[in-house]
């Protein structure tokens, strides 16, 4: 009889050790999950508030009277592509399209967008050559510009310019008592992850 029940405590304890095992590992895995959805939130808060900002600074600039086609070209930048078929990328190619700057093209991953007036150009098949030859690209996706830089760099363009950065440059130099928070374009200071 004490060998029965010492077997049953046996197998309970190793039931229940198994059990909260499971429940441990259950724990800790979905803790890992909970974890990177809060890390992805926060990356995106991180995002939607420097493209808030970015606004801010474009509509600044509109406000001093600051024209962005007159900037690029007294940088010498008299055509640009423009990487990113966004919402950004949009509004810079109504920006610049009846000004002195042409925009030569529209580069993007997926390329899918048409605009009568400009081709858009998929990046990946660019192969170390400007399919779109230009001054500059400016790119308007700059949330991803660590990785982004590199690719526009392979595909032949020397001249890279984050909007974001380009904007923050603008009103610098123009505006005497410029000063937006601690905000730096993503040239200088990368979205952190």
């Amino acid at each position: 009889m004490k060998t029965a029940s010492i077997k049953t405590k046996i197998i309970v304890a190793f039931v229940c050790l198994a059990y909260g095992a499971g429940f441990l590992h259950g724990m800790v895995t979905g803790g890992k999950k909970a974890g990177a959805m809060l890390s992805a939130t926060k990356k995106k808060v991180r995002k939607y508030k420097h493209l808030e900002e970015t606004y801010d600074l474009w509509m600044m600039a509109k406000e001093y009277g600051v024209s962005l086609d007159q900037y690029l070209l007294q940088k010498g930048i008299s055509s640009v592509a423009i990487y990113g078929a966004s919402l950004f990328g949009l509004r810079l190619y109504h920006e610049l399209k009846d000004t002195s700057v042409e925009v030569v093209c529209i580069l993007d991953q997926k390329a899918s967008l048409t605009y009568p007036e400009v081709r858009a150009v998929q990046l990946e098949k660019c192969g170390g050559e400007q399919l779109c030859p230009a001054d500059a690209v400016i790119v308007a996706d700059f949330i991803d510009w660590k990785n982004l830089r590199p690719r526009l760099t392979n595909a032949g363009y020397k001249q890279i310019i984050a909007l974001d950065t380009l904007l923050y440059d603008l009103l610098d130099e123009k505006c005497e008592r410029f000063t937006v928070g601690n905000m730096e374009g993503s040239g200088t200071n990368e979205t952190k992850e």
